[in-house]
């Protein structure tokens, strides 16, 4: 039984932008980013999205909600700025990965 547990803790001060990708991933992965944008609100986008359907999952929670992503899902959500993004793979299948594209949001 193998675990493999990586943190990346990434602050953005003064930043309105920014990418988080894992590529041709590995098995067993338990990968997790902590971002803390300088806004209230981000919009996060896949540009690329292909994980292990039912198997792989991508986790994005802020404060208050969590949501979960497999398979080819197009990501498109809103959420605090201050969000945590949490991805497991299994240890049979993976696949391409990810990339997300993260904005602030600003309201009027």
């Amino acid at each position: 039984f193998l675990v493999r547990y990586t943190l990346y803790i990434i602050q953005l001060h003064n930043s309105a932008n920014g990418t988080i990708s894992l590529q041709n991933y590995g098995y067993n992965l338990n990968e997790e980013w902590h971002i803390e944008a300088e806004c209230e609100y981000v919009q996060i986008q896949s540009n690329l999205f292909k994980i292990e359907a039912g198997y792989d999952f991508l986790t994005i929670s802020d404060e208050s909600v969590t949501k979960q992503f497999s398979g080819t899902e197009k990501i498109n959500e809103t959420m605090h700025g201050n969000f945590s993004i949490l991805f497991t793979s299994d240890s049979y299948v993976n696949d391409e990965g990810f990339i997300l594209l993260w904005r602030c949001l600003k309201y009027a």
